[in-house]
This record gives C-alpha cells, sequence and structure tokens, in this order.
C-alpha cells in the first residue's frame, strides 16, 4: 500500500514537471539575428574597412551590434565589435547598456580601448598597431526614438 501511494506521488511529480517544461518553453523566444547594413570604406594609406551592423531581437529587448574589420593592403589587421542595448518609446531614447572587445591579427595588436555611451548613443575607441605604425579604431552608432540605428 504504502509502496503504491510513493509510486502515485512520483508518477504526480513528474507528470506535474513535464507539463511545466511544455508550457514554459513557448515563453523563452529565440533570440533572432539581422544583419541591417554592410558597407566598405577606404581610409587612405592602405587602409580599409568592412563595416557590419546587425540587429539582435528577442521577445523583450532590441540591441545592435556594429563590427568592423580592418584590412591593411588587403591583409586582415584585426577587428572590433561595439554593442548595445537600447531604451526607445517613441519619444526619447537612450542607451542602457554597452559592451565591446576586438582583436588584432597577423602581427597587428589591438589596444588601448575605451566603450562609453551618452546619451542615445554609444562610443568605442581603440588602437591597431605594429611596428611603430597605428591605427584609429573608432565605432559609434545611435538609436533614435522610434529604434532606428545610424
Amino acid at each position: 500500500m504504502k509502496k503504491n501511494k510513493i509510486r502515485k506521488n512520483l508518477l504526480s511529480a513528474m507528470a506535474c514537471l513535464i507539463l511545466m517544461y511544455a508550457f514554459a518553453v513557448p515563453c523563452f523566444a529565440q533570440e533572432s539575428s539581422t544583419v541591417i547594413a554592410s558597407y566598405t570604406e577606404d581610409l587612405g594609406n592602405g587602409i580599409t574597412v568592412v563595416t557590419t551592423i546587425t540587429e539582435n531581437t528577442s521577445r523583450s529587448t532590441k540591441s545592435h551590434s556594429k563590427n568592423k574589420n580592418y584590412y591593411y593592403s588587403g591583409q586582415w589587421i584585426g577587428q572590433a565589435t561595439l554593442s548595445a542595448s537600447f531604451y526607445y518609446d517613441g519619444s526619447v531614447a537612450r542607451a542602457t547598456e554597452v559592451y565591446g572587445n576586438g582583436n588584432g591579427a597577423n602581427g597587428w595588436s589591438y589596444g588601448s580601448q575605451t566603450v562609453d555611451k551618452s546619451g542615445n548613443t554609444a562610443y568605442l575607441s581603440a588602437r591597431l598597431s605594429m611596428n611603430g605604425r597605428s591605427v584609429p579604431v573608432e565605432i559609434t552608432f545611435s538609436c533614435s526614438p522610434d529604434g532606428s540605428i545610424s
């Protein structure tokens, strides 16, 4: 008799766990990532930058990333990425979180990085350098009150 009661309680607990999992899964929306812009700039002196802006959305947040890949005479020398989350409601916008990272490649080093936010704008500043040559790395983007990124 006692074994049957334990077995019933165990089966009831397992059924509850299965139902909790089945109903919880739709609550966690999968994040999607969309490239919203990509372009190439010639900075002169053999330096070219390929910039890609990505929008990441989930059920309740909107964040953006701007990635810049740097090339010297066609050879990849490093990259930097600035990511930021924004609050906007149609009348105001502000950066709420910012994060930056980067790295050098092919003998170039990445350093002196600073990341900041002010109002509706996110900033990253750093340097790629090798053998006394230095390339400034600057990434900035802003969010308008309607959620558009520039």
